[in-house]
């Protein structure tokens, strides 16, 4: 074994283990049952966000009222232009630069 392949494998084994542990693995629906397949499951918590949050009659003119009436910050021309612009490798060099050793820059913990 290379140097450091041990560690890293036994890290990815406690991700595995980490993941098991998240996984629904049953799911209880009033209309439809008990839901074991994870693709059922999935579609069915996906369709259930979906139809919480979806509006069936928007109200276009007390939307449009209360945007024109709201007090919104705006950036600056020269600001948002900025924003628009490419990464410069200066940049990017300077974030790398920054980061923490033996850290990792994600929130996935891997």
């Amino acid at each position: 074994t290379e140097e450091g392949e041990r560690s890293t494998k036994y890290f990815f084994g406690l991700e595995k283990s980490r993941a098991k542990k998240k996984t629904i693995n049953k799911l209880n629906c009033p209309d439809k049952g008990a839901l074991f397949s994870q693709n059922d499951i999935s579609n069915h918590v996906v369709n259930f966000y979906q139809n919480l949050f979806r509006s069936t009659d928007p109200n276009t003119s007390s939307i449009h009222h209360y945007l024109s009436h709201t007090s919104m910050s705006t950036l600056e021309p020269s600001i948002s232009s900025s924003l628009e612009e490419e990464f410069s490798t200066t940049e990017m060099d300077a974030v790398i630069k920054n980061l923490k050793n033996n850290k990792s820059p994600g929130w996935d913990g891997l």
